[in-house]
């Protein structure tokens, strides 16, 4: 085997599956409350040698960071969950040693994974779509089935009538979301994903289409346009396509009902809450949020149900992580967290496109709460894909 191939290993896919896995798969959760410390243990123990010598120190950085907010919550809020707070230091250090772990390799990589659990989801959806419920292993109190690849749940919950495919997360939303990471990984070179793994980006798209996600459609137009931009030279063409794509983005937008009549109620629903009110929607999360970012804009109000939720306690069991991830982040941890996550995934020196990269996190995270979960605090340290890097081949590893 030649110096310039690099062989991509089982292990490396098992622990890309596993980093997905507990970033939320409602089976792997069934593990309890210690499934990020062992998932921690499991990735040094077994993978802690190719931890490059800068993955240590940012180690200590990120912990010492969420520390001191910690301390801060302890002495503004008077309480403080240690349990609660040491497990969210330990999905921070996943995702980082995972970056650090997977080096160049994590775009392609995470594609391959992701391509393959779209097959499955995609092929399990259809089975769903035709009347054939397929057995699983979990069952969960919210009606949500688990294969492990798969998550289902009756026609028509939540009222919508639609059959929405869930990948294997939690949500049709997750599951879009984690889609179009695998694009955000290329997003220095969308042209580049799309000639060489053209295969792989239709089977994603036909993926996240079966999602009827709201968001995860909104941000792929942004990702089309960001391709086209950067694909078409001549002025006039650019206008001309780009006419064309806002045309048909408007008329989608008014014609789907998850699209512009959803947004537009939930909008309107927002606009009229109280300072009491309860809204479970995207606005109103942000509005119900603004309140306590404004009583705690600092260091949070913590991770305890008692202090994020004080004005609301009698709902509180019901508002974990419901809603806006973006804004219900910074209500956890506060303004300066949030600035210096995006601070930090500005200055990745393998990030070219930084605007927009950060434009489409910052929408991804309106949809679900991706930063409770490992595999977004990849992004300060990951290594995005470019011109300069060169993709690893699949090839049998004889020593493995």
């Amino acid at each position: 085997m030649t110096n310039d191939i690099k062989s991509i290993k089982t292990a490396d896919f098992l622990l890309m599956f596993l980093l997905m896995g507990v970033s939320g798969n409602p089976a792997f959760a069934r593990v309890g409350s210690f499934l990020h410390l062992i998932t921690l243990l499991v990735i040094v123990l077994f993978y802690g040698k190719r931890i490059s010598a800068e993955g240590l120190p940012n180690a200590l950085k990120w912990s010492a960071l969420f520390v001191v907010i910690f301390i801060g919550q302890y002495f503004t809020l008077k309480t403080v969950g240690f349990f609660a707070s040491a497990n969210y230091i330990f999905k921070v250090l996943i995702g980082l040693f995972a970056a650090y772990i997977f080096k160049e390799e994590f775009p392609i990589v995470y594609l391959r994974v992701m391509y393959v659990l779209c097959i499955i989801a995609l092929a399990l959806w259809a089975l769903n779509n035709v009347g054939i419920v397929v057995p699983t292993f979990f069952h969960f109190e919210n009606n949500l089935d688990s294969i492990l690849v798969y998550s289902q749940r009756p026609r028509g919950y939540g009222g919508d009538g639609m059959l929405r495919n869930y990948g294997m997360f939690w949500e049709p939303g997750a599951f879009s979301g984690y889609i179009l990471v695998a694009f955000f990984l290329y997003i220095n070179r969308l042209d580049f994903l799309w000639k060489e793994h053209k295969k792989e980006c239709i089977v994603l798209l036909i993926a996240l289409i079966s999602t009827f996600s709201t968001t995860g459609y909104i941000i792929l137009g942004l990702m089309l346009f960001f391709f086209f931009s950067a694909r078409v030279k001549n002025r006039f063409l650019f206008i001309l396509v780009g006419s064309v794509v806002a045309v048909v983005a408007v008329r989608l937008f008014n014609t789907l009902d998850f699209l512009g009549e959803k947004v537009l109620m939930e909008y309107e629903a927002a606009v009229a809450m109280g300072q009491y009110d309860v809204s479970f929607s995207r606005f109103g999360a942000l509005i119900f949020d603004l309140q306590y970012i404004k009583m705690h804009p600092i260091f949070g109000n913590g991770l305890l149900n008692e202090t994020r939720y004080a004005l609301h306690i009698n709902f509180a069991k019901n508002l974990s992580a419901f809603g806006n991830g973006f804004s219900g982040e910074i209500a956890y941890f506060g303004i300066p967290f949030m600035v210096i996550y995006l601070l930090s995934v500005f200055r990745n020196p393998s990030l070219k496109k930084k605007w927009q990269l950060l434009l489409v996190l910052v929408l991804v995270l309106q949809g679900e709460y991706f930063m409770n979960f490992p595999l977004f605090f990849i992004f300060p340290f990951v290594m995005f894909f470019n011109e300069t890097t060169n993709e690893p081949q699949f090839v049998v590893d004889q020593n493995e």
